[in-house]
């Protein structure tokens, strides 16, 4: 009698088992990828779609502060225009300082009209109506000057005993509009400056002209304006 053969036991379903075991975890790391993947081109679609309409919502603002540092800028270049340049010069610093006092110190009267009072708003604001008229001969026949210095806006400073803010306003009468000058004390670098006014579209004459201009007239005021006793 032959004996018998031990029983071979297979391992087919448990070697099934573990393979599908094997695919079920790479399949649910790939699914987990695509999963992340996913979400990421989401993010990056959210984020370009709020930045568009970031980009949308602030032009307008974008826009407004473009055209502010225009406006800005052209205003500095018309106040460069108009500014007159003027070395240190003590004579005129002298000059300018006692117009300012007289002008300062001048009698208030009324306007004789309304022509007047308008034109005194225009062009001498500022003045509290204190404002000198005299003729003045600069070589071509008389022509009529107003001098004003600002009172109204220096009261402050001249209340603490200051010397900021300080303007004078010259409006020469040779045609229509006529021709602004200012002069103005220039705290920081403590002298007296000059410029035209600032609403000045097309000077009447050159810098120079209206340097020696102005120079004329702030001499003449001490003798025009000055109060008589």
């Amino acid at each position: 009698m032959w004996p018998r053969r031990p029983a071979r036991r297979f391992v087919f379903g448990k070697s099934f088992i573990l393979k599908g075991s094997m695919a079920k975890e790479t399949t649910g790391s790939w699914l987990s990828t695509i999963k992340w993947i996913a979400i990421l081109l989401t993010m990056m679609l959210l984020s370009a779609v709020l930045y568009k309409a970031y980009r949308v919502a602030s032009a307008p603002v974008r826009g407004v502060t473009s055209a502010a540092d225009a406006v800005k800028e052209q205003a500095d270049q018309i106040a460069n225009r108009l500014e007159v340049d003027i070395v240190k010069d003590k004579t005129f610093d002298q000059l300018a300082e006692t117009a300012f006092n007289i002008l300062n110190a001048y009698p208030v009267r009324k306007p004789v009209n309304i022509n007047e009072r308008l034109f005194w708003a225009q062009n001498l604001r500022s003045s509290n109506h204190q404002v000198c008229r005299f003729d003045y001969d600069f070589g071509t026949g008389s022509v009529p000057i107003y001098a004003a210095a600002n009172n109204e806006t220096y009261a402050t400073a001249k209340a603490v005993g200051s010397k900021e803010n300080r303007v004078i306003r010259v409006h020469v009468i040779t045609g229509s509009p006529g021709v602004g000058l200012r002069a103005y004390w220039d705290q920081t670098e403590a002298q007296w400056k000059m410029r035209w006014r600032r609403v000045t579209f097309n000077k009447s004459f050159n810098d120079e002209t209206a340097r020696m201009t102005l120079r004329k007239v702030l001499s003449a005021i001490p003798d025009q304006c000055s109060i008589k006793e």
